[in-house]
C-alpha cells in the first residue's frame, strides 16, 4: 500500500531546504507524488514574500531541471521566476530566454502576471525583452467581448486559463463566455470538457451564466468558490482530452 503523505510532512521537510541538493533529495523522495511541483512553487512563492529569494530560487531551479517530476502545475511562474532569477544574476540573455518563451507562447501574459501579483516584477524586467516579445492578448473585464471565436479557439482559452490559474481564473476573466465553449465542447465531443462545464453552469450558476464577466466576478468573490475539486478533475482528465 502507498504511503500516505501529510501536507505537514512535506512542509516540515521543505522547511530544512538549504541547498539544491536538499530540494533534488526531496524530489526523489516524493516523486511519484501529483502535484508537487505545484506544492513546491506555491512553497517557494510563500518564502519570497518573506524576503527569502535565495532559498525560493532553489526551487524553482531544481524543480526545472528534474526529470522526477510527474507534473508542473504552473509553468508561467516557474518561466517567469527563472527569467528573473537570471538577470538578477548577470546572466541576462539566459534570463531573456525563459521570458522571451513565457510571452510567446502565452497570449494573455500580462492578465496572467497580474492573477499572480507579478506586474510590478514584470515592469522592471520588460525593458530586456520588449523588443523581441509579441504584444500580450488582453481582454478588458470591464466590458462584454462580442468578438466571435472558433470552436477550436474558444477550447484553446479554456485550456489555456486553466492551465494557468484553474476555473476560477477562467470564470472571472471569460465566464461569459463559458455557454459558447461548451456548445464548441459539445461538437468537437469533448464528452469530459461538456460534463464540467454543464456542472459549473447548472450547479454553481443555476443553468444560466450571467453575460458580464463583473457579475460573475462578483458572484464567486461573494460566496468564496475556489473549485478545488472540479480543477482535480480538470488536472487528470480534461487537460488529456483537449491537449
Amino acid at each position: 500500500m502507498a504511503k500516505i503523505v501529510m501536507v505537514d510532512e512535506l512542509m516540515e521537510q521543505m522547511n530544512e531546504f538549504k541547498r539544491q541538493d536538499n530540494v533534488a533529495k526531496f524530489i526523489k523522495k516524493y516523486r511519484n507524488l501529483d502535484y508537487l511541483a505545484m506544492i513546491m512553487i506555491n512553497y517557494a512563492e510563500e518564502l519570497i514574500s518573506k524576503n527569502k529569494y535565495d532559498t525560493a530560487c532553489l526551487i524553482y531551479l531544481e524543480i526545472d531541471g528534474n526529470k522526477n517530476l510527474k507534473y508542473i502545475s504552473d509553468e508561467v511562474t516557474l518561466w517567469f521566476r527563472l527569467g528573473e532569477y537570471y538577470i538578477r544574476k548577470g546572466e541576462i540573455e539566459k534570463g531573456k530566454s525563459y521570458l522571451i518563451k513565457l510571452c510567446n507562447e502565452v497570449e494573455n501574459y500580462e492578465e496572467s502576471y497580474g492573477f499572480r501579483e507579478l506586474t510590478d516584477e514584470w515592469q522592471k524586467l520588460k525593458p530586456y525583452v520588449v523588443n523581441e516579445i509579441k504584444p500580450s492578448l488582453i481582454i478588458n473585464a470591464d466590458t462584454e467581448d462580442d468578438e466571435t471565436m472558433t470552436d477550436d479557439a474558444l477550447l484553446e482559452l479554456f485550456l489555456e486559463e486553466m492551465g494557468s490559474g484553474g476555473l476560477h481564473a477562467y470564470l472571472t476573466y471569460y465566464g461569459h463566455r463559458l455557454e459558447e465553449t461548451l456548445d464548441a465542447a459539445k461538437r468537437k465531443e469533448k464528452k469530459v470538457t461538456v460534463e464540467l462545464l454543464e456542472l459549473i453552469k447548472t450547479q454553481y450558476f443555476k443553468g444560466k451564466m450571467p453575460t458580464k464577466v463583473e457579475t460573475i466576478e462578483n458572484i464567486i468573490l461573494k460566496n468564496d468558490w475556489w473549485f478545488e475539486e472540479e480543477d482535480d478533475k480538470y488536472y487528470y482528465e480534461i487537460e488529456k482530452e483537449l491537449c
